[in-house]
């Protein structure tokens, strides 16, 4: 076991961060598109001309050409990077998305409520009808739970030894 995660953290890092994912999956997937249609735009490769002599080779011409070429590799090595990016925010909003479905009721709407409609703990009691102190527990437990189901056993072994 690796005692150097801390999973409640981490945790509490993809809740707060969880509407900055979700714009960064919007920009990551323009940014791929406008590459895309750049890569396009730009798809007519100069063609090399060597005039009457044979021997001649055209330099520039043909520097013209691998500089189209090196250009192309370097927009679908940005486009693999991009979507690289993408997969992994997109994976971690899944987990989160699933494992807020899998909180009970109250601690749903109150994890939801703190962080990602940014409410403030009065508001949140509030709303629920609770005090604001009960909100914070129901909240500390929702966010073991939510780690508990985004890492799996790992975050369970890990959270059993702090009592034992």
């Amino acid at each position: 076991m690796n005692k150097n995660v801390d999973y409640i953290g981490k945790t509490v890092y993809y809740l707060k961060n969880y509407n900055q994912f979700k714009i960064s999956i919007k920009n990551l997937t323009e940014d791929i598109e406008v590459l895309q249609q750049t890569m396009q735009l730009e798809a007519v490769a100069p063609i090399a001309k060597y005039g009457d002599d044979i021997t001649a080779g055209g330099n520039s011409e043909l520097t013209a050409v691998e500089a189209y070429t090196a250009k192309k590799a370097q927009y679908k090595a940005k486009i693999v990077e991009l979507q690289n990016r993408l997969e992994i925010i997109n994976r971690i909003i899944k987990k989160v998305d699933r494992s807020i479905e899998g909180l009970e009721d109250e601690e749903k709407r109150i994890v939801i409520s703190f962080y990602l409609d940014n409410k403030t703990w009065r508001e949140i009691a509030q709303r629920n009808y609770i005090s604001e102190q009960w909100a914070k527990k129901c909240r500390n437990k929702a966010v073991r739970r939510l780690s508990r189901m985004l890492f799996g056993l790992t975050a369970i072994h890990e959270q059993l030894d702090l009592f034992i």
